[in-house]
């Protein structure tokens, strides 16, 4: 029996972490109403179709794969509530992420500083200043979970060798989510405990681990018949993306977050120093790399005044102390103090880009009653894609006055959010236009220009939306514009359509066939 005001174990962690937890909370709890953003609402469709029984469209401008959309399945239940399902996800992914980094720094920095990670993680990781709303629920943010868990295991013996296999699934799993994390992925697995089993027995553990999760999807494509047509969508045409995209925008920051995409994720980075201390193997050094990529994407991005480029400086912060600090002195924890200091350092910039975004974005107005939901939602906006809320609310209505229930609509742009307010179902399986205008386009890219004209030809929609003010990622040109610099597409519009009604912002066809 414990002794009269005594503690019991485990009880202030408890509180520290609770706190933590709650703080991430209310931070989030004003971005419950916000409507979805330009990949938001692309998922939010794919999550509809699942839950109609329809096979999900691929995303063809990221190429997620099969088990982002799965894991968007329940937004298709949000898209009428005024709740953003983006927001809930990102709120239960922050929540398991940070409990996971805080028993992973714990036993190398202490009370003091666990608490001080798990809380810079909670306030960064999608917060307001973290890109604005239309970040949320990014695969970025749902792999930090299982990277989080994975590193918790990895910096405990607890369990041996069997536990290194369960860290190696949570990474091999990992990969489902973002393809692009597979060099962060097998620097982690290659990170033996602190103590336990040899380093080479740790590592074959690790990889069964990995080999296996990463093997299954696989596995289950082969039997079904989907594999080569996966591996085309999936790898082929990234390939095809990639020069493409490197041919129009080669900045030094955006090949830096493609080669080095360590910079997207929070959770690894945070952990990431401690795991390279913990690790005794030959391939510590090469685990520590990482936070020089880092560095190197973040300065990038200062120098061309891109990205939040405060807000990284603020991630940064407790990112040079771990490394400077932690390494030196493997088992000094931190001191109440040094982990204020962090807090403060870090924190001040995300306040100052925190403050900005919300005055922008009318939070104030929302919580004191002024503004309505839908006045709220119609002030969101991303001028660099020149995407308006307001106006795709507006084109939707157009949508639902001139087309019946149940017909098929185009919107030949990036603004998928038209289809849940009209509530009417996309008529291709390209919700982006980004795949159809890659300059240069390979052969995939190609086959994906024929399969959206045939669509057009064979199974005319109802209307066909094309934003004018919008500014594609790989051609920066309207959407208009590049529709116009289509031949075959504009044949078909002359043949078989004629102009509809317009919108603000908007250019739309109708079929020829239909009355005014």
């Amino acid at each position: 029996m414990s002794a009269p005001g005594a503690v019991r174990p485990g009880w202030t962690d408890a509180r520290a972490l609770a706190l933590v937890l709650l703080i991430g909370l209310l931070v989030r709890l004003p971005t419950l109403e916000e409507p979805p953003g330009c990949d938001q609402a692309v998922f939010t469709c794919i999550g509809q179709g699942i839950l109609r029984g329809e096979l999900p469209p691929r995303d063809l401008f990221d190429n997620k794969p099969p088990i982002y959309d799965l894991l968007w399945a329940p937004a298709g239940l949000f898209a009428s509530t005024g709740l953003s399902f983006a927001a809930l996800a990102e709120l239960l992914a922050a929540t398991l992420a940070s409990a996971c980094l805080f028993a992973a720094v714990r036993p190398f920095l202490g009370r003091a500083g666990s608490t001080a990670a798990a809380l810079l993680y909670t306030l960064h990781a999608g917060g307001f200043a973290f890109g604005g709303w239309w970040t949320r629920a990014y695969p970025e943010a749902l792999l930090d979970v299982p990277l989080a868990a994975a590193a918790t295991l990895l910096t405990r013996p607890v369990g041996g060798l069997p536990t290194r296999a369960v860290a190696g699934a949570l990474l091999g799993g990992a990969l489902w989510l973002k393809p692009s994390v597979l060099p962060m992925i097998l620097l982690l697995a290659a990170v033996p405990a602190p103590a336990g089993a040899g380093y080479l027995a740790g590592l074959a553990w690790a990889g069964a681990g990995l080999a296996a999760a990463a093997a299954a999807p696989l596995a289950l494509l082969a039997a079904l018949g989907l594999l080569g047509e996966s591996w085309r969508a999936f790898v082929g045409f990234n390939a095809e993306m990639l020069v493409s995209h490197g041919a129009v925008s080669p900045v030094p920051s955006e090949w830096l977050s493609v080669v080095f995409p360590f910079a997207t994720y929070l959770t690894a980075l945070y952990a990431w120093s401690v795991v390279a201390v913990a690790s005794r193997g030959p391939l510590a050094p090469i685990v520590r790399l990482p936070l020089l990529w880092w560095a190197l994407t973040v300065a990038s991005a200062v120098a061309q005044r891109k990205l939040f480029a405060a807000h990284y400086l603020g991630i940064t912060a407790p990112l040079a102390w771990l490394a400077a600090v932690g390494w030196r002195r493997i088992d000094e924890r931190m001191g109440r103090r040094a982990a204020l200091a962090l807090l403060a350092a870090s924190l001040a910039p995300w306040a100052i880009a925190t403050v900005q975004f919300g005055r922008d974005a009318g939070y104030a107005g929302r919580l004191s009653g002024r503004l309505d939901r839908a006045a709220f939602q119609d002030g969101f906006h991303w001028p660099p894609l020149g995407y308006s809320i307001a106006h795709d609310r507006e084109a939707a209505r157009l949508v639902r006055q001139h087309t019946p229930p149940g017909s098929r609509i185009v919107v030949f742009g990036a603004r998928a959010g038209v289809y849940l307010w009209s509530g009417r179902p996309p008529g291709t399986r390209f919700l982006f236009n980004f795949p159809l205008v890659l300059p240069g386009g390979g052969p995939i890219a190609r086959s994906y220009r024929e399969q959206f004209l045939a669509g057009l030809r064979t199974r005319p929609p109802a209307m066909i939306l094309v934003p004018e003010e919008d500014v594609g990622i790989y051609e920066p040109l309207p959407s208009l514009e590049l529709a116009r610099r289509w031949p075959e597409l504009m044949a078909i519009l002359e043949r078989q359509y004629r102009p509809g009604p317009r919108s603000p912002g908007y250019s739309t066809w109708v079929p020829a066939a239909t009355t005014p």
